[in-house]
């Protein structure tokens, strides 16, 4: 059965708790969706396509910008990347680019 995030808590009554057939699985999905799924400390769905807006700086992006960054590896340059990127798209204009 595939239900959106709305559906378990709706559902809740009639799932089964997954959270004994899990295996740690749960800790590799994204946690806003296992959270989606949880409902009074029941798993009672697994993600299986997270579809959320991310924006991700890789060595094309930070080539092509003004900032000339290296290529991003660790989560903390990603961030500081993110951020280097965001400050050049503001300073030619575009107000819109928002790096979390």
């Amino acid at each position: 059965m595939q239900v959106d995030i709305i559906w378990p808590g709706v559902l809740a009554p009639n799932l089964l708790d997954l959270s004994p057939f899990r295996k740690g699985n749960a800790q590799r999905h994204f946690p806003g969706g296992v959270a989606s799924a949880t409902v009074r400390k029941h798993l009672l769905a697994m993600p299986w396509l997270t579809d959320t807006g991310c924006f991700a700086p890789t060595a094309i992006c930070c080539k092509s910008m003004s900032c000339r960054l290296p290529s991003p590896v660790t989560r903390d340059e990603r961030a500081t990347a993110g951020k280097k990127i965001q400050q050049a798209e503001r300073a030619a204009g575009n107000q819109r680019l928002r790096v979390p």
